[in-house]
């Protein structure tokens, strides 16, 4: 309480114009830092839901090449498409599961169990097991920083402008 008091009693000091800019300046930053905060809400909302969408859609495509590779019983097949989609970068890790919950084959870093986007492997309508996809979200996740730092660093530049 009484560093506020010294800080109020040296702002008393200053001329009134410059109290009527730090006031502005101060009244800018906060609402520049208020949109920063509601662009990364919403930019995590929208990643969030575009990654979700994404990994749903890999998951289902996975699951019907491995059912044409299950029906033909080859299991090294099923091996080779998991290791074709996690070279693709996107994907961390991917794993096809029988009906039994027993893991056939799987490809790059599938430590979460089970992974975060599965679907079922279907062979002549009957399910088969599952493809189970983990989605690698580093780069997008270095962008979206990248640009919120960006956004704090614009308005602490508006706010000494304003000042």
């Amino acid at each position: 309480m009484a560093h506020f008091r010294r800080v109020n009693v040296a702002f008393q000091r200053f001329p009134i114009s410059q109290q009527l800019a730090l006031v502005a300046a101060s009244c800018c930053l906060i609402a520049t830092l208020a949109l920063v905060a509601l662009a990364a809400r919403s930019s995590q909302y929208t990643q969030d839901n575009l990654q979700n969408a994404y990994g749903h859609a890999v998951a289902e495509q996975l699951a019907r090449r491995l059912s044409s590779e299950l029906a033909a019983g080859d299991l090294l097949g099923v091996t080779a498409e998991l290791q074709k989609l996690v070279e693709q970068g996107s994907i961390a890790g991917a794993r096809a599961i029988d009906i039994e919950g027993n893991s056939l084959a799987e490809a790059g870093i599938t430590d979460l169990l089970p992974l975060p986007f599965t679907a079922p492997i279907l062979i002549a309508g009957d399910m088969a097991g599952r493809a189970e996809v983990a989605t690698d979200t580093r780069a997008q996740d270095e962008a979206r920083l990248l640009f919120l730092l960006g956004l704090s660093a614009l308005s602490v530049l508006l706010s000494i402008v304003v000042y």
